[in-house]
């Protein structure tokens, strides 16, 4: 059994995506959906895109979300840091 102290390691791609990133609020209520993987996640309106902009974006790298599309795709853009 781990030490109540010690932190799992990530076992998914969303728990490493997501850990110290802030994605879960950035991608909270959106749909994503990979355009090269056989990878989709969440639920509402679909973000898509290949694999690497969306976990680019999903880390809040403004520059990845220019290469996503669908009705989403304005949410997320709004949550990217400035």
């Amino acid at each position: 059994m781990p030490d109540q102290g010690q932190q799992q390691p990530p076992t998914t791609l969303m728990d490493m995506a997501c850990a110290g990133l802030r994605a879960r609020s950035r991608i909270r209520g959106l749909r994503l959906q990979a355009t090269d993987l056989d990878w989709a996640f969440g639920k509402g309106p679909e973000v898509r895109g290949p694999g690497e902009a969306l976990l680019m974006a999903m880390a809040g790298r403004r520059q990845a979300v220019g290469e996503l599309t669908s009705p989403g795709q304005p949410r997320l853009a709004a949550r990217m840091p400035t």
